[in-house]
């Protein structure tokens, strides 16, 4: 189980050891171990299952939750970045259910979101953001995304996609003996993808809500495939490096900083189409965000352009039909006054 004798083989004839060292496997146990039970059993699923009773399931676990952290100091950490994590969600859908009563964002929601920020995760930095930019807080959605720094060293991970089982052949961790330390390492260098429901639509930039309504039927799929699928029926998954570029483009006024962003965003494609990162990525989701600063840009051509690019890659649960469709409807009945 150790490849001990083939360990022993390597180091007698002085070779350099292509094996995994301990803690290299001890992180690995400890990183699916959580994200099994972190990613395995989210509040996203339940809150499709049980839709009017959203507001009871994110105050239970937050309760929950707050009491295992307060009765369990051993893994208080973890504890804490899944409630940190919880508030991020229940602020997201209170939220969202503000902006569409038109009441004003409270400042227990406002909190909330704060507090989420104290785990790090990027994620919950740009959900918060993105809530700004719908609201046209500008100037603090901007204050908000100077303090997101995802670095290159930092590997894309999605639960939706099939690359989340690969996540311990593109991770490195620390040589440490504390499986703390090993956590921390992990969740500091793996950037989850940003996920909106239905329930938090109103905190989302309308031009993506149309990936809640992507879906299409595709009977070739496996059935794993279809697994992975259904989880992602009725959301809106961008990853964190391309949306953070797009909300920094809808919140700037700044020109050089729009530009900036754009080029950002089209370097992040490049790096895709040409393999020098993993492809498998939500490729289409940012293509679609591209087509749309190319129509706020009033580039129509270049906008559908980009859209059929996408339906190209990824011609099954593509909102970018969508888009071509509207765009099309635009040419042919000239609607005056359109706003993208």
């Amino acid at each position: 189980m150790d490849n001990v004798g083939q360990r022993l083989g390597e180091k007698l004839y002085g070779l350099n050891s292509q094996l995994p060292t301990k803690e290299e496997i001890r992180s690995l146990i400890i990183c699916n171990f959580f994200f099994d039970n972190y990613c395995g059993s989210d509040i996203d699923t339940e809150l499709k299952k049980c839709v009017c009773e959203v507001d009871i399931i994110l105050s239970t676990k937050i309760k929950m939750t707050s009491c295992a952290l307060a009765n369990d100091h051993k893994y208080r950490y973890e504890w804490e970045y899944y409630l940190n994590d919880n508030f991020n969600q229940k602020a997201s859908v209170d939220a969202s259910r503000s902006i569409e009563n038109n009441i004003v964002i409270s400042d227990a929601i406002d909190k909330m979101f704060r507090d989420s920020l104290r785990s790090g995760k990027i994620s919950c930095y740009l959900k918060y953001a993105s809530m700004l930019v719908c609201t046209q807080q500008y100037e603090k959605a901007e204050s908000i995304l100077n303090e997101v720094h995802i670095t290159p060293d930092m590997v894309e991970f999605s639960w939706f996609l099939d690359n989340f089982l690969k996540l311990g052949e593109h991770v490195k961790f620390a040589k440490s003996n504390s499986p703390l330390d090993i956590m921390k390492d992990c969740l500091g260098k793996i950037v989850t993808q940003v996920s909106f429901w239905r329930e938090e639509s109103h905190c989302l930039p309308k031009h993506l809500v149309y990936e809640m309504y992507r879906r299409t039927t595709d009977a070739n799929k496996s059935e794993y495939s279809k697994l992975i699928n259904e989880r992602w029926k009725g959301a809106a998954v961008i990853h964190a490096r391309p949306f953070m570029f797009y909300l920094k483009y809808l919140s700037s006024r700044d020109t050089n900083i729009k530009q900036e962003s754009v080029l950002n965003i089209v370097q992040y494609l490049e790096d895709k189409f040409i393999g020098r990162d993993n492809f498998d990525s939500h490729i289409e989701t940012t293509l679609n965000i591209l087509g749309h600063i190319c129509e706020l840009e009033n580039n129509i051509s270049a906008a559908w352009t980009t859209y059929a690019i996408s339906l190209l890659y990824v011609p099954m649960n593509n909102a970018a039909l969508w888009h071509l469709f509207r765009l099309l409807g635009q040419q042919v009945y000239s609607i005056q006054g359109y706003t993208p």
